[in-house]
């Protein structure tokens, strides 16, 4: 029994470190969409006063900000949270502490499943071969950024729900961050 247990949290650190260093990435392309984004709009708004507003910037700005937004979600369930909560949860006794991560981790399985069903709906929608006038990108190149975002989330979430299990049930909690 000890080592299946060794083997199987061996093979949790290996999945965290990868998908970790995975999300990191992503989350670097998000950041430089979003600075994109913002150079972007800043020129459109001198560019409209001016007189001479272009039409790509707003289809560049919308095919990336489902991308900016999206999918850095999977990373932010891994790497602990958001610092305004996290720093509440942490002031509470360990099992309950224990039970508010798990809380956390169901919620994103749940909410991941609700949203890449959604986004089926959303990408099946998008009508085949449409494209963004100005710049002929497909409009599916948008479209693929939310299924793929929910299902990082469901991944992650799936992952931590389980880590979190384990954790109560051998009252390993610990309040430090995953990263």
């Amino acid at each position: 029994m000890a080592a299946s247990e060794n083997c199987l949290l061996t093979l949790f650190k290996w999945f965290e470190r990868y998908f970790l260093r995975i999300s990191r990435w992503l989350t670097l392309f998000t950041g430089i969409f979003a600075l994109a984004i913002t150079v972007i709009s800043i020129r459109e708004i001198i560019f409209r006063n001016l007189g001479s507003p272009s039409e790509w910037g707003s289809e560049v700005t919308e095919l990336m900000v489902l991308w900016v937004f999206l999918v850095p979600m999977a990373y932010t369930q891994m790497s602990g949270g958001m610092i305004r909560v996290t720093f509440f949860i942490e002031k509470l006794p360990l099992k309950v502490y224990g039970l508010f991560k798990l809380l956390s981790s169901l919620s994103s399985v749940i909410f991941g499943l609700l949203f890449f069903r959604a986004s089926y709906m959303f990408y099946s929608a998008t009508v085949a071969g449409s494209y963004f006038p100005e710049t002929g990108f497909p409009a599916a190149v948008q479209r693929a950024g939310v299924p793929l975002s929910a299902l990082l989330l469901v991944t992650a979430g799936v992952f931590c729900t389980i880590k979190d299990i384990l954790a109560i049930a051998t009252g390993n909690i610990s309040k430090e961050d995953s990263e």
